[in-house]
């Protein structure tokens, strides 16, 4: 059954998340780093029902920025689901 409220960026990230973990974080790493407008999209869907193993990848990523202040307004955005 396909989750038509998650975006299409974010089941290819949790599929990559299942087949390669780190690859799927240097994704998501490089979304971090330019700002990727992909990453609001992502935020949302991990805000939701997001599956574990993406939430982890994605807490380990944001936690091992050295610019954590450009990142505070993403976060705030999806951070109370």
């Amino acid at each position: 059954m396909v989750d038509h409220n998650k975006s299409d960026v974010y089941s290819k990230l949790r599929m990559l998340a299942a087949q390669n973990p780190r690859e799927a974080r240097t994704w998501f790493c490089q979304m971090l780093d330019t700002n990727s407008p992909e990453l609001d999209e992502v935020l949302r869907s991990a805000a939701g029902l997001g599956e574990g193993r993406v939430r982890q990848l994605m807490a380990n990523a944001i936690r091992l920025r050295f610019d954590k202040d450009r990142l505070i307004p993403h976060l705030l955005k999806y951070s109370s689901g």
